[in-house]
């Protein structure tokens, strides 16, 4: 059934996901394919941002559908938004935008709906506000894996969405896998999704792990996969020749040996929550750590996760190799491990000295040459 508002502003820094989701709504609303009569689409050209589309599609919203009934008005992947300015602004954009704004305070009619998408949106500006009272705002930003310690939890919610927009079922370990694979390029969330439809024939019941790894793979999943391993096993020989793999592979060595020190460090962050987690309830094992997620209820799950023990939503077996790899390591080395690469990081940034490496150079200092 169609959503009950009539008023869409659909933005972020995530072209793909709110490109998606615009297109999304305009089929939803004016059909697939849509009836020409009863939905009108403005998109920029060559020119770029006008206030001539502003205009047009302000036009459109004071005309009813040419048939009757409800109408449909998309102003398509605008990126003008961010010349909205101030109340007293005399650009030519700015002029535009408030007009459109005022009309929208009033409401829409209700054979009436309006879709806009596009970055640069101004929370504090009156547009924003407006449709967060009149419509609905929905905000996609592209989870960065170097600043975002929650970078995994916004592409779950992004993958999970898509998952159920298609109707698709995934199994938990293939979910992860996913997430791991797809790292935080959500533009390759639904691709990869009709791959993996594609491959099976139909959308119908539980997607296996062993399906998905015939069809998806890249570098989200290297990286977090082979870094845990090799950091898991302490031998520097594996952690050097995991960071050639994985770097030779990529366009900006710099950047990707950032990334590589972030995700390290969550993977000693992971190995003191699990360490803490057993000591917690007196697990001696991984494999009862293993059987211990298993049994918990819902509720105990989003206790955990609430202080921290996100890995309790991670499929079990993944658990317990988690819990055998920080067997490998005191809680005092993976603090020392923590502080080593927090200060890798104030390293490269206030020196000339090379990420790559000063990556080496600290995980030679938390591996060692032995064990």
């Amino acid at each position: 059934m169609p959503s009950p508002r009539n008023l869409y502003l659909v933005t972020g820094n995530d072209t793909a996901l709110v490109a998606a989701e615009a297109a999304r709504l305009f089929r939803e609303f004016a059909g697939d394919p849509p009836d020409a009569f009863s939905s009108d689409l403005f998109e920029e050209g060559d020119e770029g941002p006008t206030p001539e589309l502003v205009f047009a599609t302000l036009r459109s919203l004071k005309s009813p559908a040419f048939l009757g009934g409800r109408k449909t008005v998309w102003l398509k992947h605008f990126t003008g938004f961010d010349q909205e300015g101030d109340k007293k602004s005399t650009a030519p954009m700015a002029i535009a935008l408030r007009e459109l704004t005022e009309l929208l305070k009033d409401g829409l009619p209700s054979d009436m709906v309006l879709i806009m998408d596009g970055d640069g949106v101004d929370r504090r500006r009156s547009l924003f506000k407006v449709c967060s009272a009149n419509g609905e705002v929905i905000v996609f930003n592209r989870p960065d894996m170097a600043k975002d310690r929650n970078w995994r939890s916004s592409m779950q919610e992004a993958l999970q969405r898509a998952i159920q927009r298609k109707g698709m079922q995934v199994s938990r370990d293939a979910f992860d896998y996913l997430l791991d694979a797809l790292g935080t390029d959500t533009a390759r969330i639904e691709p990869e999704l009709e791959k993996i439809v594609c491959f099976r024939g139909d959308a119908q019941g539980p997607v296996p792990l062993a399906d998905v790894q015939q069809v998806v793979v890249g570098r989200g999943e290297e990286m977090t996969w082979a870094l845990a391993e090799m950091l898991g096993k302490r031998s520097i020989r594996e952690a050097l020749r995991v960071i050639d793999v994985l770097i030779a592979q990529n366009r900006s060595d710099d950047q990707y040996a950032r990334a590589m020190i972030y995700s390290a460090g969550g993977f000693f962050r992971n190995i003191l929550r699990i360490q803490v987690f057993m000591g917690t309830h007196h697990l001696k094992t991984p494999v009862a750590l293993k059987q211990f997620v298993q049994t918990m209820t819902a509720e105990q799950k989003k206790a955990a996760q609430d202080d921290g023990m996100d890995f309790v939503e991670y499929h079990p077996y993944r658990v317990q190799m988690m819990a055998e790899q920080s067997a490998r390591y005191s809680p005092f080395e993976a603090m020392d491990a923590i502080t080593t690469l927090r200060n890798t990081l104030w390293q490269i940034t206030s020196s000339s000295t090379s990420p790559r490496m000063a990556l080496e150079s600290a995980l030679l200092k938390i591996i060692g040459t032995g064990r």
